[in-house]
């Protein structure tokens, strides 16, 4: 049975006129004729009556009619889903991310991707740089936000932007009204810091930054989120460091610039360099667009 039959009967079904049938399809009406005959014969059984002046259903003919629209519809919609699919308009996204990225960007990302496709649905996980490496690595992530990090070749890591780095002061802070800081103002505070072994890069480059200005803390307080770090920084238990595009979440903190030369850190996006998804392919290229036209500094 092939899907052209069905339509051509469908076609003879809706006009009950052979002649009608072939001038909507834009074929004769002996190619109509034959292409039912030969349905006929696969079946075992009449779909229509035939007589010089009349054309009607079988009752089998009725069944099959509603059969064929069925399955042309579920057909159909299947091709709609297909190119959906297809042009990353469908389909199902795990996106990782940690820190200052959860605050602002990927709920930017998130909203333009939902008014251009709204078929395309993204669960978002709060994980460490290094949590979002191993799941990358293991396929049960999708797309990743890191910071300082040299995957190897199974992934691809694109910069998404540069954001300068700023200082979280608890609000009542001797500098929180300051325009600017110097790290060596800060010398000998705690400093609240994520674990090393949740993103060795990024906390190598805030260690190495503090010493190169002279910022010596008198201990590293370590806070395994950034919830934590700013309930930290508000209770008065130290300062930390975070990238300009972070969000404090709370009226005890302020973010203080650092004084120039001001220190920068680059976001970027990861996905495993094997997959081939056009969603993906359309998260990665929204990314970069908002990243582009509203965090562009």
């Amino acid at each position: 049975m092939e899907l052209r039959q069905m339509r051509y009967f469908l076609a003879v079904a809706e006009c009950l006129h052979f002649s009608r049938a072939a001038q909507l399809l834009g074929v004769s009406q002996a190619t109509v004729s034959e292409q039912i005959r030969r349905l006929e014969d696969e079946l075992g059984f009449a779909l229509l009556t035939r007589t010089s002046r009349h054309v009607g259903l079988t009752p089998a003919g009725q069944a099959f009619q509603q059969g064929c629209e069925r399955a042309l519809e579920q057909l159909d919609n299947a091709a709609l889903a297909a190119a959906d699919v297809a042009a990353g308009l469908l389909g199902r996204l795990r996106l990782g991310a940690g820190g200052a990225p959860l605050t602002r960007i990927v709920p930017a990302i998130l909203r333009s991707l939902r008014s251009q496709a709204p078929g395309l649905t993204v669960t978002v996980s709060q994980l460490s740089i290094t949590a979002q490496l191993a799941a990358l690595s293991h396929g049960d992530l999708d797309v990743g936000f890191l910071r300082a990090t040299e995957a190897g070749a199974a992934l691809r890591v694109e910069p998404l932007m540069s954001e300068k780095l700023t200082v979280v002061l608890p609000a009542d802070h001797r500098l929180a009204e300051a325009e600017a800081v110097r790290l060596d103002q800060l010398a000998e505070e705690t400093l609240v810091m994520w674990p090393r072994l949740d993103g060795h890069g990024f906390y190598d480059q805030i260690i190495n930054l503090c010493a190169q200005r002279g910022l010596q803390p008198r201990t590293v307080l370590q806070a395994p989120d950034t919830t934590t770090q700013v309930a930290l920084v508000a209770a008065g238990q130290g300062i930390t460091i975070q990238p300009s595009s972070f969000n404090t979440l709370g009226a005890d903190v302020t973010m203080v610039p650092i004084a120039p030369p001001t220190p920068t850190t680059t976001l970027q996006i990861a996905w495993r360099a094997s997959t081939d998804s056009p969603g993906l392919s359309r998260l990665v290229e929204t990314a970069h667009r908002v990243a582009r036209e509203q965090f562009d500094s």
